[in-house]
């Protein structure tokens, strides 16, 4: 089991994984607007998040594999 990662962790984790700059503070409005953010459970008061919910959360986000510009097309009209 990996450990959980608090907020800022999981802002680091972020983007050293992935790429994706998401603040602290970003995620936190995230979470409060239950916007586009990795799920999370809470211990106590604080946050925690689960490397595999994060990495789940930025996969639901990407779209499938693009070879070439016109394929853009399609996926829009399918979003």
């Amino acid at each position: 089991m990996k450990a959980k990662l608090t907020r800022s962790e999981a802002s680091e984790y972020l983007k050293r994984v992935h790429g994706v700059s998401r603040t602290p503070n970003t995620m936190a409005k995230m979470a409060s607007l239950g916007i586009d953010g990795p799920e999370y459970t809470l211990f106590g008061r604080k946050p925690m998040y689960d490397p595999d919910d994060i990495d789940k959360s930025v996969k639901s986000k990407m779209s499938k594999k693009i070879s070439v510009v016109s394929e853009l097309k399609n996926i829009s009209n399918n979003a």
